[in-house]
């Protein structure tokens, strides 16, 4: 029988929680495994002076409150394994405790052993999981493709027969753009965080701080953000306070001390300003200023760049939503709606959707988050570092 090194010792007898690191082939899974027989063993030497049927029905009570989770059937079937046959090996070698372990290992299957999607399907397939049906079919790819796809139909035949009015190049849009629509929609649902952020995208205006972190991030595109990021000192120059140049410069650090424009008034603050003082000159080269002459070229390109994208932002931000960017963003939010409120019309649920609604129903209902907690108290995880969610 394999006996661990002194690190892999410290995980499998620490109690609470922790994260073992450790590079492949060094014995992650066999932490895994024998902290798990560590915690059986715990167990074992608490209860051992119960009558054997009380024993073992609560050994079948601690079992069911342990969970590991890991990434495919195969990682399942090898740890359900290799524990089992530790307790067998324990059962042979323990004396006293013998038929203890021999419990341990005929009770096995009340330890849950699971990738995530099978602990989510578990979840959800609890009678106190009430946010879908009971008794679900798993959908492969082209089904639920399928299923997004009918949806979005039965939305569009939903818009004709209620006459909702679209302008014509917008109805036209979404007749030759369905493929492309459908393709998007299934990324969205085929994506828990996708899902979730586009709940929350109830509001048709853009806030003002979307705008500003928009702005912020094009500049840094550019190579311009550090005309308002910039550690430039204006004060190095204060010789020169009669210069144009320095007067310009002072006023527009008074309209940058505001941050970055938030709305189209910021916008037009800045342009207004640049358009009055396009003539200001940099200075003379032979002042060698060098600092001050790169910030005049930057301030210039930023006229420029807002002087060429200003329609978007009037588009962007216009108070009356009857462009077509708020038209088409209220069509999709009105698509994504529909969706939403009529998924359970189709059967079946992908993968995505059990992680999605395991998500919903342990963040938004008290009642399946008390449920849950009381029903898993332990919970593992092999190849943490794969998790993306």
């Amino acid at each position: 029988m394999r006996n661990p090194n002194e690190e892999q010792k410290i995980g499998i007898e620490h109690d609470g929680n922790f994260l073992l690191q450790a590079g492949a082939g060094s014995g992650k899974t066999f932490v895994l495994i024998e902290h798990v027989v560590y915690k059986v063993k715990n167990f074992i030497n608490d209860n051992k002076k119960l009558e054997e049927k009380k024993f073992e029905e609560g050994l079948k009570n601690y079992l069911s409150s342990v969970v590991i989770m890991t990434f495919t059937k195969k990682a399942v079937r090898e740890i359900i394994e290799r524990i089992k046959e530790t307790f067998e090996l324990k059962s042979q070698n323990e004396g006293e405790l013998k038929k203890y372990w021999m419990m341990a290992k005929d009770n096995i299957q009340f330890l849950t052993v699971s990738t995530i999607h099978g602990f989510c399907f578990k979840i959800i397939s609890r009678p106190y999981f009430t946010l879908i049906p009971v008794n679900i079919d798993i959908l492969n790819e082209i089904s639920f493709q399928r299923k997004i796809e009918n949806l979005f139909n039965d939305w569009f035949l939903s818009i004709e027969k209620n006459r909702m009015s679209f302008s014509k190049n917008i109805y036209n849009s979404i007749l030759v753009n369905s493929e492309s629509i459908i393709k998007s929609l299934c990324s969205v649902y085929g994506s828990p965080e996708l899902r979730v952020l586009w709940e929350k995208n109830d509001d048709l205006r853009i806030s003002k701080r979307d705008f500003s972190n928009y702005f912020k991030e094009l500049l840094k595109t550019c190579d311009l953000d550090d005309i308002f990021d910039g550690d430039f000192n204006l004060n190095v120059y204060s010789d020169y306070q009669e210069k144009k140049w320095f007067s310009f410069l002072r006023e527009f650090e008074k309209i940058k001390s505001k941050g970055y424009p938030e709305d189209l008034k910021g916008i037009d603050q800045i342009l207004n300003f640049l358009d009055e003082n396009k003539g200001v000159r940099s200075p003379p080269k032979k002042l060698d200023f060098k600092l001050v002459n790169e910030i005049m070229v930057k301030i210039r390109k930023l006229r420029k760049l807002i002087f060429e994208n200003y329609e978007s932002y009037v588009s962007f931000f216009r108070a009356e939503k009857d462009g077509a960017f708020y038209e088409w963003k209220k069509i999709l939010n009105d698509i994504f709606i529909y969706i939403n409120g009529n998924y359970h019309r189709y059967k079946g649920y992908s993968y995505a959707d059990m992680e999605y609604y395991c998500f919903k129903g342990l963040t938004t209902n008290d009642f399946i988050k008390k449920k849950v907690r009381e029903e898993f108290d332990y919970f593992i995880f092999d190849e943490f570092q794969d998790t993306s969610r």
